[in-house]
């Protein structure tokens, strides 16, 4: 994802960022933390296994920013409900309902 940001290719980065989304919204943070103390005296399975550079909320907050400048109406909408849904998994419910009353994702849906 790095290289297509350094090379002025956002809109891939974006698209990247979306899958990249879709594979760790769901995972609780206890998840990551079960995983590294259950490998921690297995070196090659340790760097094997895909780890998030900083927490949770964080990355996931970045990668839907990079979807909502880059991509079209429908992706940004994807991205900010799994954003909702990451915070109600991590019993941040009144985030994620702020988070869906600024975003007024109910207006731009299709009826």
């Amino acid at each position: 994802m790095q290289y297509f940001i350094s090379n002025d290719e956002e809109q891939k980065a974006a698209k990247i960022a979306i899958l990249k989304l879709e594979h760790i919204y769901y995972k609780n943070d206890s998840v990551y933390t079960k995983t590294r103390e259950a490998l921690k005296n297995q070196p090659k399975k340790l760097e094997a296994v895909y780890f998030l550079t900083k927490a949770s909320t964080e990355e996931i907050a970045d990668l839907v920013k990079l979807v909502v400048t880059h991509l079209g109406n429908k992706s940004k909408v994807q991205a900010t409900l799994l954003q909702c849904f990451h915070h109600a998994i991590h019993n941040r419910y009144f985030d994620a309902k702020n988070l869906l009353m600024n975003t007024h994702i109910s207006e731009t849906m299709h009826k």
